[in-house]
């Protein structure tokens, strides 16, 4: 969250960046090929990095026009930071004579930003001018340039059918396609001020979670940004949400979500992962951090309603070692969990999964970056179902409860693509057992008698 912060802000103060330099220049010489050329390269200058244009129009009391525009990724990285059809520029010159920079219109047409980190995690973007040293911005409008941007205001700043992403390598762990965004701006000696409207075709997390149709009011204060009410869907159902991003005193970060009858089925697809369960999802949790997701914590819970399970790893290892078929794809009556997240792992205190003749229920960790499993589960069944195992040394494995039902203590560890299960050496360790008493019967048990 913070590098998707830094990253808006470094790209926003370019837009900003860019646009005094253009106005600054265009008071002085407008619509010859050299003006142009000196135009590009001063921008490029301030910024550390080459920009082009395919076409320019300029005109000094209407603003510009750029065509087929491209921002090269700073030194070592290799292609484009930014490309975008189109970009304009409109501004107002009379509140110049008051040291007021006046932008009527700043938008730009079909972006495409891409901030990509290095193998030290150092971002594109960070090797900009414009965010690596704090002076740029003022020392880039050289010959009067940073006075225009003591006071500045956009009546409109606009970005239409945009796309940002956000990658460690060539892993994106943040996609926003179809963005479209408008708000109007100002910027003074108090902070920044500002109320406008986003739109996301599609938020994706990590490539597995998707939020689609996002759309959000957003507010600008000197503290920092809002964004809420989010609203949006998760595998076909409604997400309502909360964004709340602080820069003072300190950057935090905190995101509030409710989810509503989202089909788990699809969840799992998306996810990657094979569609072992289905049902409609209604979740809630709260997440706050300083930084990446390493610095994430919170708590939620989930609920599954019309809850079955089929085509387990789990439960077909289990069907096969009891020979009872209908553990591999049973029906619950009750599907929740909660969860913790701290240190980049995910903890369950809580996993039920209940029905009438079987239970599963346990408690574990699972790891966000690696998918890695470490669960300790419990399976409870009926007697009716514990009395059709065939064999009595593996019937002797479960331990009979209360209310009737045996249980079954296991592991499962692995990753969620491939789990494994411990079963196998539970019954080896129950047929030994079973073995040493039988033993013990026939050495101490009364003799029968001539």
């Amino acid at each position: 969250m913070k590098r998707l912060v830094l990253g808006g802000a470094a790209v926003l103060a370019l837009l900003l960046v860019v646009s005094g330099v253009f106005v600054v220049r265009a008071l002085r010489a407008v619509g010859t090929p050299e003006f142009e050329k000196r135009l590009l390269a001063e921008v490029s200058g301030a910024l550390g990095t080459e920009v082009r244009a395919k076409t320019m129009e300029v005109s000094l009391w209407k603003g510009l026009r750029l065509r087929g525009v491209s921002l090269a990724n700073p030194s070592p990285f290799k292609g484009d930071l930014v490309t975008a059809d189109a970009f304009r520029l409109g501004y107002d010159l009379w509140p110049l004579l008051r040291g007021r920079l006046q932008i009527d219109d700043l938008s730009v047409e079909k972006p495409v930003i891409r901030l990509v980190a290095d193998a030290r995690g150092s971002y594109n973007y960070e090797r900009l001018k414009v965010y690596s040293s704090p002076s740029s911005p003022k020392s880039s409008g050289a010959s009067g340039g940073s006075g225009l941007l003591r006071e500045l205001v956009v009546d409109r700043l606009a970005v239409a059918d945009g796309q940002l992403v956000m990658a460690d390598g060539k892993q994106a762990f943040l996609r926003l396609d179809d963005l479209d965004f408008e708000s109007r701006l100002a910027v003074g000696a108090a902070g920044a001020e500002g109320q406008g409207r986003a739109r996301i075709g599609v938020l994706a997390l990590a490539e597995s979670l998707f939020l689609r149709g996002v759309e959000s009011p957003i507010t600008v204060s000197k503290k920092g940004l809002r964004l809420e009410p989010v609203r949006a869907r998760l595998a076909d159902g409604p997400v309502t949400a909360r964004v709340r991003v602080d820069l003072l005193p300190e950057m935090r970060w905190s995101l509030d979500l409710e989810a509503e009858g989202s089909s788990l089925e699809t969840l799992l697809k998306e996810a990657g992962l094979a569609p072992t369960a289905s049902g409609k999802v209604t979740a809630k949790g709260a997440l706050s951090g300083a930084g990446g997701m390493p610095t994430a914590r919170g708590k939620g819970n989930a609920e599954v309603q019309s809850c079955r399970v089929k085509d387990s790893a789990v439960l077909k290892t289990l069907a096969g070692l009891l020979q009872l078929p209908e553990l591999a794809s049973p029906r619950f009556e009750e599907c929740r969990m909660e969860f913790e997240v701290a240190g980049g792992v995910a903890r369950t205190p809580v996993l039920s999964l209940k029905g009438p003749a079987l239970e599963l229920t346990g408690k574990g960790t699972y790891g966000l970056a690696t998918s890695g499993l470490d669960y300790d589960m419990t399976l409870a069944l009926s007697p009716e179902l514990v009395s059709r195992i065939p064999g009595n040394t593996t019937r002797a494995a479960f331990k009979k409860r209360e209310d009737g039902f045996g249980t079954l203590d296991f592991g499962v560890t692995g990753t969620a693509a491939d789990p494994k299960v411990d079963l196998v050496s539970r019954f080896g360790m129950s047929l030994a057992t079973e073995a040493a008493k039988e033993g013990l019967r026939k050495l101490f048990g009364k003799k029968k008698s001539n």
